[in-house]
């Protein structure tokens, strides 16, 4: 039940804004960033307490002892101060560094004791090198020691092996200010090399991906050569090991399909790796021995890519789902295959999208940087902490149904509620989308193969989209502009308007870009999008609403959201009283028998209307992320404010086909695209038959006032107050926009809301936060 629900391991956060977290090599002390670039700060905590800061330095680049009694960290070139900082972490006190001289840090790394520390240098007076210097503490101060193992180039941050005889650092190609720490920079490299610390010499690997088993004895990577028989040139993949204390490379598997990501487990036995059998990438296994077999061992088979492996035990392998700006965690049982969810938030509907994964190297917890409450606007990552031998309690998961059961049944409720006035006309019109239908605008656009902006199929998309509008009855439009690479010099959008009955100058806008990527039809990305967008446009022809609706397909957003901002422009311009939006993009891909697909939202009102419209109109699943950036609705945002809705991929960006050639026709579910038309139809009819969100309120001495509803047939409004945690605590009802509030106190919400002739409020709170007089 506890992974069903949510996460079945105990989970705290470390802070809501931290990132690039490292653990000492005992695995009980972490140190992370935070902050914005400018003012970047590195803390330290320990396992056993950790939300207690116990240092806080600025700067970042961090390094940890490997008893995390002593921290490293590269200072911002800002501060009038040395370079490179080391401070004690239950003192913070600072050890001094002599002879560093001219040598200015870019990165450190301890060895294998609290006593050495490895330090990557430049000179200013030479661009064409770094070198690796050893500082050994003597007494309460460290000092230089010398360069180990001279080389030309450049160098990136070093890994200490255990044992303490060697070093493995990445041959970047060019020289970087900052530098990957730790494996990661291995694994960014298409060149490393292994330090022999006694011999004091270097070896050269030509290789990517490079990974260290935990023991030290074994280093693997992936190689790509060409091979040619007779006419016929083929890139061949090779998995390759060798030890690390030298001896022959073994070449573990090799063939034509891509690979990447090996991990070795902590002994250095086994390794796991991702392959691409067809079109996404699966984990697979081998054996490390001379006598071993070369055929992989596949332990996944989900349509969704299945990346990044890391062992977190001899039989255990963690490894993330999903297109990168949208991860999930899992751990796969090697042995058996079994899969079990490792990171959520324990909600039903709001996805949580994990950026970074480090286990301790024991692999007994694990560090994620995550948007764990689904906003994936602000800037700010939280970052997570997951005891793996501690499972949630009987009486947590208990407490998770309760809070989910009630948060489910108030946004059910709410919902009934919110249709109730118009529930029978939105189901006459809802009922009228036909699957066949879409599948007939999906194969049109479809034939015109790509449909980027550079591309003829472009203009044919544009002359249809035109056509297919006007046989609706609308007097479509196309709105011409001159993008830079458009063939032709233009392109243009393709807008249909329904006007409104009793509020026409009030506007309602629901968009998708019709064009794709270069390389491709796009028929996900975003054929789907347009299509259900047709089909809204028909079964709503012959039913305007009281609110003016557009239609707008958008060309140009493969190129930089072009369109959007086009159409978002003039409707500035010319003062268009926009007051919602609802952008779609993406809604045809399902990986499994699921109807289901993400809302992605800046406005919480939109947000559970449409979850309302969802399960009361359609048979789709909807989840839900905060949600805008860098798509077509950030053009509304930015301009209108806070008015987006739509709906996304399932758990957004999940599609393997993703800007990939093969986002083709044959891997959509067209049923699911009528589904989101109709969410889409019902979404549209509440909000342009409802009063939009207030203005301008505010509260001074016990009174709240707000500018009058804009549209017309207002009968009152409603007024809740209470504490931030239920601001719906008190309610209302006045006639008049001014209220007075008994009991207001600061910190107190004000929420207002209209309601009109119908029965109708309106479906978003305006609220104001009470302050101190």
């Amino acid at each position: 039940m506890a992974v069903l629900t949510g996460e079945r391991f105990e989970t705290v956060e470390l802070t809501p804004d931290g990132g690039r977290p490292i653990w000492s090599a005992d695995g009980q002390t972490i140190a992370y960033e935070s902050g914005l670039p400018a003012v970047r700060v590195t803390r330290v905590v320990r396992r056993s307490a950790p939300t207690k800061v116990l240092l806080e330095v600025v700067g970042s680049g961090a390094a940890l002892s490997p008893t995390g009694a002593l921290v490293a960290w590269i200072p911002p070139t800002t501060l009038n101060r040395v370079p490179l900082g080391i401070k004690e972490v239950a003192t913070g006190r600072e050890l001094p560094i002599t002879g560093l001289g001219e040598w200015l840090p870019t990165g450190a790394t301890f060895g294998t004791d609290d006593a050495t520390l490895f330090v990557v240098v430049s000179r200013a007076s030479d661009g064409t090198r770094n070198d690796i210097l050893r500082l050994t503490r003597t007494g309460d101060s460290f000092a230089v020691q010398g360069i180990v193992a001279p080389t030309a180039g450049f160098k990136g941050v070093p890994v200490a092996l255990p044992g303490g005889r060697f070093l493995a650092y990445p041959v970047p190609s060019g020289n970087p200010v900052r530098l990957p720490v730790g494996l990661a920079g291995l694994r960014a490299a298409a060149l490393f090399a292994i330090v022999d610390l006694q011999a004091n010499t270097v070896r050269r690997i030509e290789g990517r991906a490079a990974t260290i088993s935990a023991d030290g004895s074994m280093i693997a990577w992936v190689e790509g050569r060409l091979v040619v028989q007779g006419d016929i040139a083929t890139e061949e993949n090779r998995l390759m090991a060798a030890p690390v204390a030298g001896g022959g490379a073994m070449t573990l598997y090799k063939g034509i399909r891509r690979i990447d990501a090996p991990a070795l487990s902590p002994d250095g036995s086994r390794i796991a790796f991702q392959m691409m059998p067809v079109q996404d990438w699966e984990l697979y296994t081998l054996d490390i021995s001379p006598t071993a077999s070369a055929t992989p061992t596949r332990i996944t088979r989900e349509i969704q890519h299945d990346v990044l492996p890391q062992w977190l035990s001899p039989t255990t392998v963690m490894a993330v789902m999903g297109e990168p700006r949208h991860r999930r965690s899992y751990l796969y049982d090697t042995e058996t295959g079994a899969r079990t969810r490792l990171f959520h938030n324990n909600t039903v509907r709001t996805i949580a999208p994990e950026y970074e994964w480090l286990p301790t190297p024991d692999g007994t917890a694990l560090l994620t940087v995550a948007e764990r409450d689904g906003n994936t606007v602000s800037v700010e990552r939280g970052l997570y902490l997951t005891e793996l031998n501690r499972l949630v309690t009987r009486e947590a998961v208990i407490a998770r149904l309760g809070a989910d059961r009630a948060g489910e049944v108030s946004l059910r409720d709410r919902g009934i509620a919110s249709f109730a006035p118009i529930a029978a006309e939105v189901r006459a019109v809802t009922t009228q989308v036909d699957v066949g239908r879409v599948y007939s605008y999906e194969k049109a656009l479809f034939d015109f193969d790509s449909k980027h902006i550079s591309q003829p199929g472009n203009a044919k998309a544009i002359d249809y989209l035109l056509a297919t509008y006007k046989s609706f009855g609308y007097d479509a439009q196309p709105q011409w502009f001159s993008p830079q690479g458009a063939l032709g010099g233009k392109s243009a959008n393709v807008l249909a308007v329904l006007k409104g009955t009793e509020n026409p100058e009030l506007v309602y806008v629901v968009s998708s870009h019709f064009d794709s990527r270069a390389e491709g039809p796009g028929a996900d990305d975003n054929t789907s999008g347009t299509a259900a967008l047709l089909e809204a446009a028909r079964v709503m022809a012959k039913h305007p609403q009281p609110a003016t609706i557009v239609f707008a397909s958008f060309t140009g957003e493969e190129a930089g959201l072009l369109g959007s901002r086009e159409y978002v422009r003039r409707a500035v311009a010319d003062s268009i009283k926009l007051v919602g939006a609802l952008n779609n993009d993406m809604l045809g891909w399902a990986n499994d028998h699921h109807l289901d697909n993400t809302i992605r939202y800046s406005n919480p009102g939109i947000r559970d209307i449409q979850h309302a419209a969802a399960a009361q109109f359609s048979s789709m699943i909807t989840y839900d992320a905060l949600y805008y950036k860098s798509t077509d609705a950030a053009a509304y945002y930015e301009a209108y404010g806070d008015i987006v809705g739509g709906i996304g991929s399932y758990p957004v960006l999940g599609n393997p086909h993703y800007h990939m050639p093969h986002d083709i026709l044959e891997v959509e579910n067209h049923q699911l695209i009528a589904e989101a038309s109709k969410t889409t139809v019902a979404t549209l009819m509440l909000l342009a038959s409802s009063p939009s969100r207030l203005k301008n309120l505010a509260v001074a001495n016990g009174t709240a006032t707000w500018a009058k509803s804009p549209e017309k047939g207002i009968i009152g409004y409603v007024v809740t107050w209470g504490p931030a945690d239920a601001p719906e605590k008190n309610r209302l009802r006045v006639t008049a926009p001014t209220a007075r509030i008994p009991g207001l106190r600061a910190g107190m919400v004000v929420q207002v809301k209209a309601v009109n002739a119908k029965g109708l409020m309106g479906w978003d709170w305006a609220r104001v936060v009470v302050k101190r007089e």
